[in-house]
């Protein structure tokens, strides 16, 4: 038999991770909206856009949307309601994303800078293109299984993860930016970087939770 290679942990002790998760990436959402809106200079608009909206797709929304499918199998009465909430959710990321993507594009377009030139830039930008790849599977899947069309290997839930590791990768690296230290000080960045790790980490193991071996 096989099992993930974590220690067993029981459902009883898992139910305080979820709402732990939301509640925090919600204040840690808070918290970075409210130091980017306090420190923005409004002649440069375009570029805040980019934080506020990444951080609402990929710190509350991203939370909530991984939460709620995980979920859906404890209540077998809202597994549909469910995972229409997760499609919104998703759709939401999606959308604020796309934003984000924009505003940081066109500013340097207006500048004249160059696009593309940290490992910020380059793992935000992959996990952009990864959750519209498992947005698009995961429409695929809800539209057409009727139709005989399945997540085939769980592509969509695969990439889902591996976005939401880039994601949340592309976001720790944005706080250790000059930008980011002078927004919220050396200290400040690295407490909003082990807070962030710290609601992965809580909604990682409520979603997944690890599995006991099958004993034969």
């Amino acid at each position: 038999s096989r099992c993930l290679p974590f220690p067993s942990i029981s459902a009883a002790k898992m139910t305080w991770r979820g709402p732990f998760a939301v509640l925090g990436s919600l204040c840690l959402t808070s918290t970075i909206l409210v130091g980017l809106l306090n420190a923005a200079d409004w002649e440069y608009s375009l570029y805040i856009l980019h934080p506020v909206f990444m951080t609402v797709a990929f710190v509350s929304l991203a939370t909530s949307s991984i939460l709620t499918i995980r979920s859906r199998k404890s209540d077998p009465a809202t597994r549909e309601g469910k995972a229409q909430l997760h499609g919104i959710l998703n759709t939401l990321i999606i959308v604020c994303a796309s934003v984000g993507y924009y505003a940081i594009y066109m500013n340097k377009e207006n500048y004249g800078a160059s696009h593309l030139t940290s490992n910020h830039g380059w793992v935000g930008a992959v996990a952009v293109g990864l959750w519209s790849l498992q947005f698009i599977l995961g429409g695929t899947n809800a539209m057409w299984k009727g139709a005989g069309f399945h997540d085939a290997g769980g592509a969509h839930s695969w990439t889902g993860r591996v976005s939401a590791t880039l994601s949340t990768t592309a976001l720790l690296l944005a706080l250790r930016k000059g930008s980011s230290v002078a927004i919220f000080g050396e200290t400040g960045s690295l407490v909003l970087s082990v807070c962030i790790a710290a609601v992965v980490v809580a909604a990682a193991t409520a979603a997944f939770p690890s599995k006991k071996p099958k004993t034969r």
